[in-house]
């Protein structure tokens, strides 16, 4: 009789299926310190995460700032550049035409104004020619001066000047000039804007 088949064993050894056996205590402790280590780590992840998030939401933030602000000077340059043509034809049309227009009743104001301080008279309005006519009426409208109030041409007098004089005191009243400062004032914004374009 042939003897029996032995097949070689490809099991775990007795060693492996050994069994260990730990005090409860220790396997406390184990598992507390598994809990902590994998919340720390979590924790950790977490934070990992939300300064990421953070970092990207100000980075974010800080485009889109940018990006107004670009905008932001763009329109104002925009505006700017299309209101200057409409500046400066105020400044050349409408407001000359306004100080023409203007220019009596602001000279009535400046004598009444000037009577009231001067203790002597007559006063003496001296003008362009082609302006003595009209305020020779609007003065003779005047009816409350203290003194009179003549009006005389003055060849050296542009059509927005006007001479005020008394024996004790004086004004000029110089329209054409106040229109130049305007006129100035606007370049200088201009340039200003335009230096500020330049200079990013």
């Amino acid at each position: 009789m042939p003897p029996p088949l032995e097949f070689e064993a490809f099991g775990a050894t007795l060693s492996e299926q050994a069994t260990v056996f730990l005090p409860g205590d220790r396997l406390a402790t184990i598992r507390a310190d598994t809990l902590k280590a994998g919340y720390q780590r979590g924790y950790e992840q977490a934070q990992a995460e939300f300064s990421q998030a953070q970092a990207q939401t100000a980075r974010m933030l800080a485009e889109s700032l940018q990006e107004v602000t670009f905008t932001h000077v763009a329109a104002r340059r925009s505006v700017l550049d299309s209101l200057e043509p409409l500046i400066a034809a105020m400044v050349d049309k409408i407001l000359p035409a306004i100080a023409d227009n203007a220019l009596g009743a602001i000279v009535t104001e400046q004598v009444a104004a000037l009577a009231a301080l001067v203790t002597d008279g007559p006063i003496r309005v001296f003008c362009a020619p082609e302006n003595q006519g009209v305020l020779q009426d609007m003065l003779a409208a005047l009816d409350d001066l203290p003194f009179a109030a003549t009006v005389a041409p003055d060849r050296d007098c542009g059509p927005r000047q006007v001479r005020l004089a008394a024996p004790d005191g004086a004004r000029d009243i110089d329209l054409d000039r106040v229109i130049d400062e305007i006129r100035s004032a606007a370049g200088s914004f201009y340039q200003l804007a335009a230096q500020e374009r330049e200079n990013g």
